[in-house]
């Protein structure tokens, strides 16, 4: 008899075991035993069922053994688990070993459970687990200067090391045709960016330049970089900014602004003796900067500069005639940045003591005072049709004010300080330093990423093209590293590989 499917329900009320004996779901045998009166030694009396005599013994209480046949032994010795704890029920098949369908039922149900316990506590501790990892490997082993999610601009231009020290300042031209650079070489040199080549060296300081600007006095919609329209200034450590003759070769200092230079000083040592001569010669007594200058910046037509210096001043200059035209003295500490509105109505300075002036053209007063940065301001960016400003800080933010009511239009979070910042003409994207080696062109509305520039070193300057493509964006992204480089980025996707100038 095949006993796979064979099954035994005991229920005992009082001193009556009631017994149900099943195969393949139907019941054989079924009957009450009365233990008291078994005895574990003896045999018990039979149950009557469809199979014939099958003999019951009881062992102790509620202990049930059956014997099918006396043709073979007992192999197999299975609990049955519907039983309370304390009723030990016992049964001996010859087959293999089995349990009643409903146990099975619950054991394969607990199983199943527990598979699937197994399954969501693993898949999600190990999930939790994968993320931290992920995420300690990406804070710890990953530079700051790797972002995954912003596209990466085409370095199209890369610069020789042509300078001798490092690169402190870079400006294009109104036209984006060239580009200037200033050095702690004490010299600044004009490159095209068309070419890549060294078009002039600026030598005459005497000490680092460290800021740089460049303009055009031709009017809008001409070529505003005609070499005879554009116009040079340097500021330097030697508390002296010089406008240059851009037209000869070498290029010539037309003024240092706080002196006016004399024609030839090799003909003023020479003719010393001559004291007309030489007093006719000799420099103007300086009305300038006390010490050295931080920042230049000349208006959209040429006709002025502003410096400011680590005297705590900011001096507008005529540059037509080399004159001082205005001195500022309402910063505490030096003046570290300053610029102009395209529109001629204002001007803003900005210094270590964390606050931006703008200031009105017409009568140099203050117009607002703008309030938000915790840290030095490096740098200053108007937008071309004038309605706003960008600011730059060593307190890791860049923010872009309204100029009309001095009010916050977006701030911008970095990595580390901000050195430079970049405004496009209508306002809509701005260039900031990210970390130590990466830049990135930011939406201003939303703040967004836009573009990310990736140097191969830390990033001490950058400046952006005037020149758009037909979404407003600047196609050319100019950056000088601590290697005294200068790489162009063009954010056009046409534009692949390297040239070297």
């Amino acid at each position: 008899m095949n006993l796979t499917h064979f099954s035994i329900h005991l229920d005992k009320r009082g001193d009556i075991l009631y017994i149900r004996v099943f195969w393949w779901g139907e019941c054989l045998v079924c009957g009450p035993v009365d233990v008291r009166n078994r005895v574990s030694s003896g045999w018990g009396s039979c149950l009557q069922g469809s199979l014939g005599t099958l003999p019951v013994r009881i062992r102790g209480c509620g202990v049930l053994i059956i014997k099918m046949s006396d043709e073979s032994k007992p192999t197999r010795k299975l609990r049955i688990p519907e039983h309370r704890p304390d009723e030990e029920t016992t049964w001996w098949v010859v087959g293999r070993d089995t349990k009643s369908t409903s146990a099975r039922r619950q054991a394969e149900k607990r199983r199943r459970w527990q598979l699937c316990y197994l399954i969501l506590m693993f898949s999600a501790f190990g999930l939790a687990f994968m993320a931290l990892c992920l995420f300690l490997m990406y804070y710890f082993l990953v530079p700051d200067s790797v972002d995954f999610f912003t596209p990466k601009a085409t370095p199209v231009l890369q610069c020789e090391q042509v300078h001798q020290g490092t690169i402190r300042d870079l400006a294009f031209s109104p036209g984006g045709k060239y580009l200037l650079s200033g050095s702690e070489d004490k010299t600044a040199i004009l490159w095209s960016t068309e070419t890549g080549r060294m078009l002039r060296r600026l030598e005459g300081h005497k000490d680092m330049v460290t800021s740089v600007a460049l303009a055009s006095n031709r009017l809008e919609g001409e070529d505003v970089d005609d070499w005879g329209h554009l116009v040079a200034v340097t500021g330097s450590k030697d508390m002296y900014a010089i406008v240059w003759n851009l037209l000869s070769e070498p290029p010539v200092a037309m003024f240092r602004l706080g002196e006016r230079l004399s024609l030839d000083e090799g003909i003023s040592e020479s003719l010393s003796e001559d004291e007309e001569l030489n007093d006719l010669l000799a420099p103007v007594p300086a009305n300038g900067h006390t010490k050295g200058i931080e920042a230049v910046a000349i208006s959209p037509t040429g006709q002025y500069a502003l410096t400011g210096g680590n005297d705590d001043r900011a001096i507008l200059w005529n540059v037509m005639t080399g004159s001082r035209y205005s001195t500022l003295e309402r910063h505490a500490d030096a003046v570290t940045a300053v610029g102009f509105n395209p529109n001629g109505r204002f001007y803003a300075t900005a210094g270590e003591d964390c606050k931006v002036f703008l200031w009105n053209m017409k009568d140099d007063s203050l117009f607002h005072t703008l309030s938000g940065h915790s840290g030095t301001v490096t740098s200053l960016s108007f937008s071309a049709n004038g309605r706003s400003v960008l600011s730059g800080s060593r307190d890791h933010t860049a923010i872009l004010w309204d100029v009309i009511s001095g009010n916050q239009l977006q701030k911008l979070f970095t990595l580390t300080e901000i050195r430079d910042v970049a405004l496009s003409a209508q306002e809509t994207y701005a260039l900031t330093n990210m970390s130590e080696r990466t830049a990135v062109l930011w939406k201003t509305q939303s703040g967004e990423k836009l573009f990310q520039f990736v140097s191969p070193s830390p990033i001490i300057a950058l400046a952006m093209s005037p020149v758009t493509d037909e979404r407003g964006i600047p196609v050319l992204v100019a950056i000088a590293n601590s290697d005294n480089q200068i790489i162009l980025y063009s954010t056009r996707s046409e534009n692949k590989g390297n040239q070297t100038f």
